[in-house]
């Protein structure tokens, strides 16, 4: 940027060292030259430029020392328009490229919670994809709300196919899943020793310096040296929290940002999973209490058929 600054620099320099005519149609140049891209864009006010300079050349009505500095200084205006216009083509090139890999993450994320498959296999198979989008090597939770006094939490360990059911928790040790603040998103890339971490809330950004702590005891238990923490809601309340621990590398709020709009997407399938569950569980009690019914109603037929006969 200073070097073309300079060589623009250079080139006004040079177009100064004309004439006085020369200098004052320098002037009147550049003020057209100004007014024809202000009003049509960059790209007509260099075209227009070039047929004036072209036709000032052939008319031989200035100094062609003026018109030489004026053809440098368009040729480099051109050209950096060209690199320009290349720098917002790659950069527009690989957004999109990001974009879509981030879209394809997300839809093959969502595709795993599938209601045939089950909740608890649904949920290892999204955080094992989860553990693998940030490089965690440890389990990663999953732990969700049930009743007031307790949560329900299920646990995924990278590379371990056996399926395990949620473990039903009290409340009071919520605290071990960051549960007691759900408004904070944090983030610790050291919890031993002197503790290295960052946050915000999650709805306004706003930095936290008090970041929840998971205690000591569950630290050492599970070996966790560093944690991402994330709240998803269920009809707009705070529902559970989803936990990645022990990534490769230091995470930075990038990252925390980036996990934080993956939970965002994930909460409404999410809810759509426990719903299908629980309106599955509901019509198979249903039937049981239908079939239920339906053998005790025969059993007593028979019953009082075999009295009347008897009698």
């Amino acid at each position: 940027m200073a070097c073309s600054l300079a060589a623009d620099l250079a080139a006004i320099g040079r177009v100064s060292s004309a004439d006085a005519f020369g200098a004052r149609f320098r002037f009147l140049y550049l003020f057209v030259a100004l007014a024809a891209g202000t009003r049509w864009g960059f790209e007509r006010s260099i075209l227009l430029a070039a047929v004036g300079h072209a036709g000032g050349v052939a008319a031989g009505g200035v100094s062609g020392r003026l018109w030489l500095g004026g053809g440098i200084f368009l040729g480099r205006a051109d050209g950096r328009h060209v690199h320009g216009r290349a720098s917002a083509w790659r950069f527009s090139v690989t957004a999109n490229r990001r974009h879509a890999a981030e879209h394809d993450y997300l839809a093959r994320l969502t595709g795993m919670l599938k209601i045939e498959q089950g909740v608890t296999e649904s949920l290892r198979l999204m955080l094992e994809e989860l553990a693998r989008g940030l490089a965690a090597t440890k389990p990663c939770w999953f732990s969700a709300m049930r009743k007031p006094n307790a949560f329900f939490a299920w646990t995924a360990v990278v590379g371990q196919t056996e399926r395990t059911g949620p473990e039903n928790l009290p409340l009071v040790r919520g605290d071990a899943f960051l549960l007691d603040q759900p408004d904070t998103s944090v983030c610790w890339n050291q919890m031993n020793g002197t503790a290295v971490g960052f946050g915000w809330n999650r709805h306004d950004g706003r930095r936290i310096t008090e970041l929840p702590r998971m205690p000591a005891v569950v630290r050492q238990a599970l070996r966790l040296n560093s944690i991402l923490a994330v709240t998803f809601d269920f009809a707009g309340q705070p529902a559970g929290r989803i936990l990645l621990a022990n990534v490769h590398r230091r995470c930075l709020p990038q990252d925390l940002q980036w996990f934080e709009r993956v939970v965002r997407h994930l909460a409404p399938p999410l809810e759509n999973l426990f719903l299908l569950r629980r309106l599955r569980t509901r019509a198979i009690e249903g039937e049981r209490s239908r079939i239920s019914r339906d053998i005790h109603d025969g059993i007593l037929q028979t019953l009082l058929s075999v009295d009347i006969n008897s009698t």
